[in-house]
């Protein structure tokens, strides 16, 4: 994953401030023959924000699948259509395309980033209608584009602009991946429009009905939701909590050979604060936390994930070993962490998964709710999931 703050508004800076990002992490990977897992702002340091170097085909093979954020380059807060209108793309392709089938050559790897496009639909009527979407690209190194996902599940700052996708997507890379992989963008994993059932997992099912082997998820998860008031103090975010919240929206996907990519991003726009937290995580027995950034790092980390060659017909024993640009939360490689709320209670020590966790994880998420509500909640949920 990329994780990185772009600037609001200004698409080419933020595409020369990944490549600086991106060349300087690969060079010196390839310089010292070393991968000490993060690129830092401070890496950059003697280099003008913004101006990136020219990359060497060196790069190829280094990495196989590069993810990048939500809405990676124009940023994501627009308080009304016609301020994000110029920034959507045309379904040929504008420049997100263009900047991803180009590091999709230098690398020789699938790129998926999030970006606004603009599409030409039949309106109810006789005529056509332009409609927006916050949307995730695939982009193959060929350059072919593989696939197209408009967001399904919106959030309040979509709905002033976007149209929701028509539904969850999945794409099967092309050899030498061969895998099935699922795609998603921030609010798809939480219960449409928060008043589904909490326990619904619509996008978790989703990709384990598909047999999605890896999830490549884009987001920019925030710590303010748009109708909170003005004076309303947000909690700095905490990357435990967001880890904690996604882990359980996979619950579906607890024992099964998937891994969960998500780059996120960081920085602030007004009084929203992204929470970064991209990571890298497998849902082996339970959920493990292999490698995450923190909440206000710019880095990249490259991270190798096993996948089980399986589809949703049929699964084969073998087992395949492919990189994914990943991301650390500051840890050692060796340090991966069991995903369970004890572990995020007690980071001296690991316990395996039980059923007994899911009431803790519950309740963490019940904070916002209303005092009634959350021990109504807690007391179901605690009942049910007893030892």
């Amino acid at each position: 994953c990329l994780q990185f703050a772009p600037v609001w508004s200004r698409p080419s800076l933020s595409m020369l401030r990944a490549d600086a990002l991106l060349t300087s992490y690969f060079s010196r990977t390839l310089d010292d023959g070393t991968d000490s897992g993060i690129l830092e702002d401070g890496d950059l340091a003697g280099r003008p924000r913004g101006v990136a170097v020219s990359p060497s085909p060196s790069f190829r093979d280094s990495v196989d699948i590069l993810i990048l954020p939500e809405m990676a380059f124009t940023g994501y807060i627009f308080n009304s259509r016609a301020e994000i209108a110029p920034l959507c793309e045309p379904p040929s392709g504008g420049a997100t395309i263009a900047w991803c089938r180009r590091w999709a050559a230098l690398l020789a790897c699938v790129v998926v980033c999030g970006y606004p496009r603009r599409e030409r639909e039949r309106s109810d009527g006789d005529g056509e209608e332009e409609r927006l979407y916050n949307s995730q690209c695939v982009v193959s190194a060929a350059g072919d584009i593989l696939a197209i996902y408009d967001k399904t599940f919106l959030y309040a700052t979509d709905k002033v602009w976007a149209s929701a996708g028509e539904r969850f997507q999945y794409v099967d890379l092309p050899p030498p991946l061969g895998v099935r992989a699922g795609l998603g963008i921030c609010m798809d994993i939480n219960p449409e429009d928060f008043v589904a059932p909490f326990t619904d997992f619509e996008l978790a099912h989703f990709w384990k009905n598909s047999g999605v082997q890896i999830a490549l998820f884009s987001s920019a998860w925030c710590n303010r939701h748009p109708d909170d008031p003005p004076d309303h103090v947000s909690e700095e975010p905490d990357s435990h909590e967001t880890l904690q919240y996604w882990a359980t929206r996979l619950i579906p996907l607890f024992g099964t050979h998937m891994a969960f990519v998500c780059a996120d991003r960081v920085g602030k726009e007004g009084m929203t604060t992204f929470c970064g937290t991209s990571c890298v995580m497998s849902m082996r027995k339970h959920p493990t936390v292999l490698e995450c950034l923190n909440t206000t790092q710019e880095g990249v980390l490259v991270r190798e994930v096993e996948l089980c060659a399986a589809t949703a017909t049929a699964t084969a024993t073998a087992t395949k070993r492919y990189q994914a640009v990943g991301s650390r939360e500051g840890v050692s490689s060796s340090a991966s962490r069991l995903y369970t709320p004890r572990t995020y209670c007690s980071d001296s020590q690991l316990v395996p998964w039980d059923l007994r966790c899911i009431p803790h994880m519950i309740c963490s998420f019940c904070k916002p709710l209303e005092t009634k509500t959350r021990l109504f909640v807690c007391l179901f949920v605690c009942l049910f999931f007893r030892p």
